[in-house]
């Protein structure tokens, strides 16, 4: 519903801008992308409480289908006998030194 609410207010603005250029004088595509500038500047300051309710609410979306995923995993895993994996494997630390054997990166 957030997310319906913020793209809703976006467009009002827009449109606001869009007429009151108009009135000015502005006409074709650069009234549009005059527009775009204007009414993306206003939102950012006047929706910005919209805007964080649309990121909590994509936030909260994605951890409860990780959290559904990490279910099914353990499910899976408790079905097939072996033990449980980490969705995201740690990436290995860089090294400043080559490994024994290794040469040397780079000139």
């Amino acid at each position: 519903m957030a997310i319906l609410k913020y793209t809703t207010l976006r467009l009002l603005l827009f449109v606001a801008a869009a007429a009151l250029l108009y009135l000015v004088g502005l006409r074709g595509f650069l009234l549009l992308i005059v527009a775009l500038l204007v009414s993306g500047m206003v939102s950012l300051v006047v929706l910005s409480r919209s805007r964080d309710d649309v990121s909590s609410a994509i936030s909260h979306r994605v951890s409860e289908v990780n959290r559904r995923i990490d279910e099914r995993a353990a499910a899976e895993d408790h079905l097939t006998g072996e033990p449980p994996h980490p969705r995201v494997r740690p990436a290995e630390p860089e090294r400043a030194e080559p490994r024994e054997g290794e040469r040397p990166s780079g000139p």
